[in-house]
């Protein structure tokens, strides 16, 4: 059982005011990863969504990691056991990045993350990710990192907001683990978030990318 939180003040970082130097002190201070649910199986879509062509002409999951390896020093994927065709593009175009399969995956989002969690050990900070958000713009993801860093709290839960809705990456601090490692079901971590409300934080953003996800076709407008 986490103990009580502390307590911090809910202040804004503006992102003009910090410098190339500082993100990357920040950074080096405390390890805040990217865990990206690349599992799950496009009923609604109807294909493979991941795979799916943007406008660009770049696909869903290539841009989604794009925007993720430019702002965080650690990525991980979670993949479907089957995915080998996938966890090729990615190791391709993303060496950096690490990547599993998760035999469990069509048991829901909870048991991926799950498994997600023993490649984010030595992490100070987990970002939650999800493999169909490719309109979150990597400033964003930035000031969200610095925002998390500065509340210097293991037990702190970030999530962004748009005009008051909540969106994603949500990011959690490195007491979460044993109990993302313990989730079963369809829910994420949001049992987490519901348990623990007195150790939740918002970030006020200005980019309505965190609440774009692609449930279905129409949903790769980008001029929506």
């Amino acid at each position: 059982m986490l103990a009580a939180c502390r307590l911090t003040s809910g202040q804004q970082v503006e992102l003009s005011a910090l410098t190339p130097w500082f993100k990357k002190t920040l950074r080096l201070m405390r390890s805040v990863g990217a865990l990206v649910l690349a599992a799950g199986f496009s009923r609604r879509f109807g294909t493979d969504k991941r795979r799916a062509l943007l406008p660009t002409g770049e696909s869903v999951i290539e841009v989604t990691l794009t925007h993720l390896a430019r702002a965080f020093g650690a990525v991980h994927v979670v993949l479907r056991e089957e995915d080998d065709e996938l966890h090729e593009l990615i190791r391709t175009r993303f060496p950096e990045t690490t990547v599993s399969h998760c035999p469990t995956a069509h048991l829901g989002m909870g048991h991926s993350l799950a498994h997600g969690t023993q490649f984010a050990g030595s992490w100070d900070g987990i970002a939650i990710c999800l493999a169909d958000m490719p309109y979150t713009r990597v400033e964003t993801l930035e000031a969200l990192i610095a925002h998390f860093q500065r509340l210097k709290d293991d037990r702190a839960i970030l999530i962004p907001t748009f005009h008051g809705d909540r969106g994603h990456p949500v990011l959690f601090g490195r007491d979460y683990l044993q109990d993302m490692a313990q989730l079963t079901g369809d829910q994420g971590a949001r049992r987490i978030i519901e348990a623990h409300p007195e150790c939740v934080h918002t970030f006020a953003s200005e980019d309505a990318g965190i609440l774009r996800d692609i449930d279905r076709p129409a949903d790769m407008d980008s001029t929506r």
